[in-house]
């Protein structure tokens, strides 16, 4: 009855964590939407390194000092007011435009994120997508942490997900027991046949 009961909420941990520890999982959700996945992000601490000589780069390429981080950050900052947190992804390239994640206050979803792309040399607005007009790929990826850690449905939420993932020890528990309870059924009958098979004191055993 425990797995009953718990197996729909297991089915949606399940499929929000492969979503969010696969990439193969993150691009299917986008490709059965009908939306293109987004490009994944640069890792690792050489891209860190390589954001810190951009702005040098930069200007010795196109001839134009960029306006700098400090600037383009302020200008994210005008962009939603009364914002929640704000993250910037470097670009690629010296001139490539920068990313900013936006947070806005939370409402019907627990984090709401928008995005701004702006140019590093002018802090033009490039690109623009508020939460509320992101497409249907990235509307369900921005439910899936959510779903995952029950936020989305608050404290009532959480605790359904910490019930059911306490029901999947139990699972684990009474499978144990009942491969346990088979195996000493088995060893039972096994010592019953050989014991009905052995000769007793003064017995013999003829075969025709």
């Amino acid at each position: 009855m425990i797995g009953i009961w718990c197996a729909p909420v297991l089915l949606i941990l399940t499929l929000t964590a492969a979503i969010m520890s696969c990439q193969w999982a993150n691009n299917l959700l986008y490709t059965l939407t009908g939306n293109e996945p987004p490009p994944a992000p640069a890792a690792g601490a050489p891209a860190a390194r390589e954001g810190q000589r951009r702005p040098r780069a930069a200007a010795a390429e196109t001839g134009r000092v960029p306006v700098g981080l400090d600037a383009l950050w302020v200008r994210a900052e005008r962009q939603v007011p009364g914002w929640v947190a704000i993250n910037a992804r470097l670009p690629q390239r010296p001139d490539g435009p920068v990313t900013f994640f936006i947070q806005e206050p939370v409402g019907w979803h627990p984090s709401p994120r928008s995005q701004l792309v702006l140019d590093p040399l002018t802090a033009d607005v490039v690109k623009w997508e508020p939460f509320a007009g992101q497409n249907m790929g990235r509307w369900l990826r921005a439910w899936v942490r959510p779903l995952h850690t029950g936020e989305a449905a608050g404290l009532v939420g959480q605790t359904i997900a910490f019930l059911a993932s306490a029901g999947g020890t139990v699972l684990v528990w009474t499978g144990i027991a009942l491969a346990w309870r088979r195996f000493r059924s088995w060893r039972r009958r096994a010592r019953s046949g050989e014991a009905i098979l052995a000769p007793g004191p003064g017995q013999e055993v003829s075969a025709d």
